[in-house]
């Protein structure tokens, strides 16, 4: 499913460094200057403002489906800050990459690299 992949791949790149609330608010698009930062900082700036229409209890039924899966697992005590889990990774690993990003957001990320690195 091309939300449990899309949520596998942010969770990895994050890498838990951040809560499942700022994989959310990237979704979502919030205009704090976290989540912009955040959508760089982690390479993730495509998915900027990819999901508006997300319901956060939609999304909190993915994590669950994922953690229950075993696809992910919680590294802090609150169970905000996730990891992939071994199988996460593999799973990830079969899904390419370059089916992640919908075409119409592709051209756009040639773009930003063309600015950002000349």
């Amino acid at each position: 499913m091309y939300q449990d992949a899309l949520l596998l791949y942010l969770v990895q790149k994050f890498c838990g460094e951040r809560t499942c609330s700022g994989i959310y608010h990237l979704l979502k698009g919030k205009k704090s200057s976290q989540s912009v930062q955040d959508s760089f900082l982690f390479h993730v700036a495509p998915f900027f403002h990819s999901c508006s229409e997300l319901s956060r209890s939609c999304f909190d039924a993915r994590i669950e489906h994922l953690q229950r899966a075993q696809l992910i697992k919680p590294i802090d005590a609150e169970c905000t800050r996730f990891v992939l889990t071994e199988d996460g990774v593999k799973l990830l690993d079969v899904f390419p990459e370059n089916r992640l990003i919908p075409d119409g957001l592709k051209s756009s990320i040639k773009s930003m690299k063309k600015v950002a690195f000349g």
